[in-house]
Order: structure tokens, then sequence, then C-alpha cells
């Protein structure tokens, strides 16, 4: 984290603090209801049930066809009045997105600590942590639409050189990596890929870092925290290296 500027107009729609738990046998999406302390529901009153769906490929006489099945909620999305802010309360965790504007990791963990504790009280039994997380979304805006593959360049850095054979016009691009650090049990995701307006048919490009923390053992509270501050560093360096430096300037 050495050495970067401090951006007083970073380019982050959303960051989010996560906190994965053994999912807790007994807890269902009606007892989160019932058990919700009231100051999260004064704080963030609007709620949506959040569901995993299984897809699956069928072959058939029309054809390759993907079938996506429901297969309940498990969990709770709760929003603030002016969504720009919401909680997930789930059987196997927490977590807390600041969407813009957004401000700093500090008000991020500020908001996150007490609402954690709530998810504690709530689930009313000994939590194993299994990992935390730390994603920041940022788009860069390219103020205009991008033809071909090398204007790419003046807004990321290293991105890859095009196949031989295939042409140079740019419709579409997108890309994740995945890097391991057995030895602290930290896994970066970097996920970039190409958006466009489809008002104004400008392209903007995303940068999706997510920076994890897997545990082996139990943690105690200031080692869980500590553990979230440190990968704020990770994503920090992901982020400066990625993004281009004449873009990073536009943010100072």
């Amino acid at each position: 984290m050495t050495g970067h500027p401090k951006l007083s107009k970073p380019p982050i729609i959303e960051a989010l603090v996560d906190i994965q738990v053994q999912p807790i046998v007994g807890l269902s999406v009606e007892s989160i209801k019932s058990k919700l302390p009231s100051s999260v529901s004064s704080q963030y009153p609007k709620s949506e049930e959040i569901k995993k769906f299984e897809s699956s490929i069928i072959q058939g006489p029309s054809g390759t066809q993907v079938s996506s099945k429901d297969l309940g909620a498990y969990g709770l999305m709760f929003r603030n009045q002016a969504n720009t802010r919401a909680v997930q309360m789930r059987v196997d965790g927490f977590a807390l997105s600041h969407l813009q504007p957004y401000s700093n990791f500090e008000s991020l963990q500020a908001e996150a600590q007490p609402l954690w504790n709530d998810y504690k009280t709530m689930i009313g039994s000994k939590e194993k942590v299994l990992r935390v997380a730390l994603r920041y979304i940022n788009v860069i805006e390219c103020n205009r639409t991008l033809t071909s593959w090398n204007e790419l360049s003046g807004f990321l850095n290293n991105i890859p050189p095009l196949p031989k054979g295939v042409a140079p016009e740019l419709t579409g691009f997108g890309m994740e990596i995945v890097s391991q650090d057995p030895a602290n049990g930290i896994v970066t995701t970097v996920r970039r890929g190409l958006l466009k307006n489809l008002q104004t048919h400008q392209h903007g490009i995303s940068v999706d870092i997510e920076v994890v923390k897997i545990f082996t053992q139990s943690s105690d509270e200031e080692h869980l925290w500590s553990s979230i501050k440190a990968l704020r560093p990770i994503k920090n360096d992901v982020f400066f290296d990625v993004v281009a430096e004449n873009k990073i300037n536009e943010y100072r």
C-alpha cells in the first residue's frame, strides 16, 4: 500500500465486507425474520429474500437448453431508504455493502462491526468463521465508444495481445484471474470487463477486486477485524497495478 496516492474521487460503485460462517443448524429465513433486531429493520427498512439457484444443461429435441431451479431462500437483504447501503443476513453469514457515494474503508468497517454483533446475537450460538472478504467494484469511465482492442491500454495495464487472425474491432472483453497465497490463506480474484451505456453507447470498464482470507481455526473478534483490515492493502496494490496511470490521475 505504500506509495499509492490518496484518491479524492475513486471510481468505486460498491464496497463490500463479507463474513462467512459454518451454516447455522436450525437457522432459517423465517427465524432470521423473527429474531432480527429492531435496530436493523429501522435503519434498513427495505427487505427482500436472497435465493439460491441451481443451473443445469439439458439436451433435448430442440437443442441445448439451460434450466434454472429455485432452491429457495437462504437469507435476507436489507436496504436503507436511499439505497446506498445493503445488509445481508444469511444462514451462512453476514455482509455489508456501501454503494455510491462511497466514503472510505473506516466508515465501512465502523458500520459493519455493530451489524456483525447484531448477527451474532440473532443466531444465538457460537459461530465458526470460515472466511472473510473485501470486495471493491470499480467502473472506469471511458467517456467514449471504444472501437479497437488497442484502445484498452489507455485505461488498463497488462492487457494481453490479441491472438493472430483475430479482428481488432472491439465488441466485448472479459477476464478473470484467481491467485492464491496458501501460506497466508489469501485468495485474490480480479475480474475485468467491458460495459456499455445503452443510451449514450459510451464504454466503461469494470474492475472487480475481491480479496479473501480463509480461516483454518477459530478466530477472536480482534483477529477477525484485523484480518479484514489487512486485506485492504492487497486490494489497493491490485487496483493501482491494473488501472492505467492517466486514469489514476483523474481520480486524485
